[in-house]
């Protein structure tokens, strides 16, 4: 039987299998599977039965794996043979480094003893040479300068520094005469450092303040100092604010006064004290102990580069101390005027109020304190910046500023229904004007305070516009012009004046002042939108006035242009033009008194008057030889018509190049409009074969025949359609008409203006493709 067949019968056998789960499974106690119901004899002859088939698989593999257990057998006895050599070399290596350890153990013994004699005698030496020092410089002491003395003080430190010599009595004499002259050198210096300071001597606070690092006793006596400065500021800033000062009892209210209330009598006496007092103490108090501080700052950072820095906060943080200081004397100042705002309305009012001034004594101070500064310019400032005490009253200076002027502009607009509405005085506009220049005169102690300010202004200034809008009447009445002026448009036109007046005054006032370019611009940017509502006012105006001209010019085609002979006479429109213009400008442009906007608007109604005259002077048909002398002659009178909008007509720059070049072709023949050297450049090509259909026989349509509209629609259409390209494909479409007529009535040849009007087209068409391409 094979291994496979042996295990699968011993595991099929419900006794024997016991006894192989219990091989796999050893927590199994087999006590409870004997006691079954087969016999003991049986249990008995399975288990020999078992044991035997064990015992032949036993014997079968010892068989067939015999060579192998023999050759292993023998290694065995090959490996303990090397563990025996290998364990001869174990102790023999022992037994040799026990003797090198008895070899060295000693010597290392004996050295160690030696070293720590030597290490004594070296450490009593050291406190011998230390002693004896100690009292060599000690005898030195009595009688010596403060400096010198510290010198021999910070010798002294560095010999007790990591030793310890309590306890030798032959120093106990010195110690105690040491101490004695450390407290009288500590005391000179600091005798020294005041004197100096005093007399803002830098010789004597550097001795004085040289003499405290050498005793280590620079921080503690740079802390003193500081504090003892920032209490003196302290306590002027204190009085100068106590409103008991201020206001003395002679000075008080009279009888009914509120006790233990200080009520000035005289607010601007008040006023006054204060900021003479304040000035005072600023200059005096604050000014003074800041020196004292950077002159303290400069010693060290000049004599002392290794103790520019002190730990005077308390903490591992190092600070400049003059920077230090100001802090302090900053948070000092804006605790007490903080105080004294909310005790007293009348503090208050004042340093709200007339803010200007506080920050003007504070922009002084600081601008003594730079002077202070060290002279080389890569070194840091000591004093960097004004302090924030004063800014903590700007907010309400600012507020109570854009509410005064704001307030100012809305009392000029009356609210509410009014049955007549009135536009401001020019009193009441230079009554603002005049407090607008003094909120931004107080404002230019600082920049920093002129930009928030003139801010306020453009508010009132927005403000002004807004309510002159608010004025204006937008109805159709407002923008006629064949009546007399109305009411609706006096308004409109006064309403423009003042606000004209007012942006005329406020750029006096920006220029007067001097403004910086920053503050300027923002004010100016502000005061244009007063220019914006006269030309919103303006622009239905103009428009009416050129609604009214373009209807007279329409009237050219009115006129006969088709005579046998011309007298010389004006023609109809052009007269009724000419009285028209005149007097739309004295009657509804002359009130305005921004006559350079209204110039400068009229240029543009003058500019689209002469592109439709043009437009329509070249559409006049049928037209005779005689009826060109006419036309010619209504150029000239057209500009004349057109002088009173624009004196000089040569500011129309191109269009009025064009009317003066077109005129002379008028009536020029087809080939010599055809060969004009300003062709294509000063007179548009369409403009030209325009004037050419004037030459052409009946059968050739006008551009408006062709399409079947009116004068009014095509010079609506060509209005809408300003390209050079889009009016030459619409002069094309008459001239493929004629074409197509010609064709149809079979005749053999064109009209000799066809083939120019053809040439000027291919050449226009051309032109205008190389003009869209670049």
């Amino acid at each position: 039987m094979t291994s496979e067949e042996i295990w699968i019968s011993l595991k099929s056998d419900d006794f024997l299998s016991q006894f192989m789960n219990k091989v796999e499974h050893p927590e199994i106690d087999l006590h409870n599977f004997t006691q079954q119901s087969i016999s003991v004899t049986e249990q008995l002859s399975k288990l020999t039965e078992g044991i035997n088939l064990l015992d032949k698989e036993l014997q079968r593999q010892v068989l067939e794996k015999h060579e192998d257990l023999v050759s292993q057998a023998t290694w065995v006895e090959k490996l303990q043979g090397v563990l025996s050599i290998m364990h001869i070399h174990v102790q023999s290596l022992v037994s040799s480094v026990e003797r090198v350890r008895m070899k060295v153990v000693d010597p290392f013994n004996r050295l160690e003893t030696q070293t720590k004699v030597l290490a004594r005698l070296h450490s009593t030496t050291d406190l011998l040479r230390r002693t004896a020092r100690i009292q060599q410089l000690a005898k030195r002491l009595p009688g010596a300068e403060p400096l010198k003395a510290a010198h021999i003080l910070s010798e002294l430190e560095e010999l007790n520094r990591d030793v310890n010599l309590g306890g030798i009595e032959i120093l106990e004499q010195e110690e105690k005469q040491i101490k004695k002259e450390a407290a009288i050198v500590e005391k000179k210096a600091s005798r020294i450092i005041e004197q100096g300071l005093a007399n803002m001597n830098y010789e004597m606070v550097g001795t004085g303040i040289e003499i405290m690092v050498k005793l280590g006793k620079a921080e503690v006596e740079v802390q003193k100092l500081m504090d003892k400065l920032s209490s003196n500021v302290e306590s002027s800033v204190k009085e100068a604010l106590d409103m008991d000062t201020l206001v003395p009892p002679t000075t008080r209210g009279g009888a009914g006064r509120v006790a233990g209330v200080n009520i000035p009598a005289n607010i601007q006496n008040f006023r006054n004290k204060l900021w003479t007092t304040w000035e005072s103490t600023l200059t005096t108090h604050v000014y003074t102990a800041c020196a004292q501080i950077a002159l303290v700052q400069n010693v060290l950072n000049k004599t002392l580069s290794n103790a520019s820095t002190l730990n005077v906060t308390g903490s591992d943080e190092k600070s400049d101390i003059a920077i230090l200081f100001w802090n302090q004397i900053d948070d000092i100042m804006t605790k007490y005027l903080l105080q004294a705002a909310k005790s007293s309305s009348y503090m208050k009012q004042a340093l709200e109020g007339e803010y200007p001034k506080l920050l003007r004594l504070h922009l002084d101070l600081h601008k003594k304190l730079k002077t202070l500064n060290p002279a080389d310019t890569g070194s840091k400032p000591i004093f960097p910046s004004i302090g924030k005490c004063v800014k903590k009253f700007e907010t309400a200076y600012l507020s109570r500023s854009v509410m005064l002027v704001l307030d100012a502009v809305r009392e000029m607009f009356p609210e509410g229904e009014v049955s007549v509405p009135q536009t401001p005085t020019t009193d009441k506009v230079d009554s603002l004007i005049k407090l607008i220049s003094s909120e931004l005169s107080v404002s230019l102690v600082d920049e920093a305070l002129t930009v928030p300010v003139a801010r306020n202004i453009t508010k009132a200034v927005s403000l002004f516009c807004q309510k002159g809008e608010q004025m204006l009447v937008n109805t159709p009445e407002a923008t006629q012009v064949i009546e007399a002026p109305n009411s609706s448009q006096e308004l409109n036109v006064n309403v423009s004046n003042i606000v004209y007046y007012f942006c005329d005054q406020m750029k006096n006032v920006v220029s007067n002042l001097g403004l910086s370019r920053h503050v300027a611009a923002v004010i100016l940017n502000a005061v244009e939108s007063g220019s914006n509502l006269s030309q919103q006012i303006l622009n239905p105006l103009l428009a009416s006035i050129l609604v009214a001209m373009e209807s007279i010019l329409l009237t050219i085609h009115n006129e006969d242009y088709n005579l046998t002979e011309y007298n010389g006479s004006v023609s109809l429109y052009l007269r009724e033009l000419q009285t028209f213009t005149a007097r739309a400008v004295s009657t509804y442009l002359a009130p305005f008194q921004n006559q350079l906007q209204v110039a400068n608007s009229c240029l543009e109604v003058a500019s689209r008057a002469v592109g439709i005259f043009l437009r329509h002077a070249t559409l006049v048909r049928p037209l005779s030889e005689e009826g060109r002398k006419k036309l010619t002659a209504d150029f000239k009178t057209f500009e004349d018509a057109i002088s009173p909008l624009c004196a000089q007509l040569s500011e129309l720059g191109t269009l009025y190049s064009t009317l003066r070049s077109l005129r002379p072709l008028i009536a020029a023949t087809p080939e010599e409009v055809a060969a004009s050297p300003v062709l294509g450049q000063v007179i548009p090509y369409s403009l030209a074969i325009m004037l050419l259909f004037s030459w052409g026989p009946s059968e050739l349509p006008s551009p408006q025949e062709s399409v079947g509209w009116t004068i009014s629609k095509l010079s609506e259409w060509l209005d809408n359609h300003s390209n050079e390209r889009d009016t030459l494909e619409l002069l094309s479409g008459a001239v493929k008409q004629y074409e197509q007529f010609i064709c149809a009535q079979n005749k053999s040849s064109f009209h000799q203006v066809y083939p120019i009007i053809k040439t000027l087209l291919e050449k226009g068409i051309k032109s205008s493709s190389s003009r869209q391409r670049s």
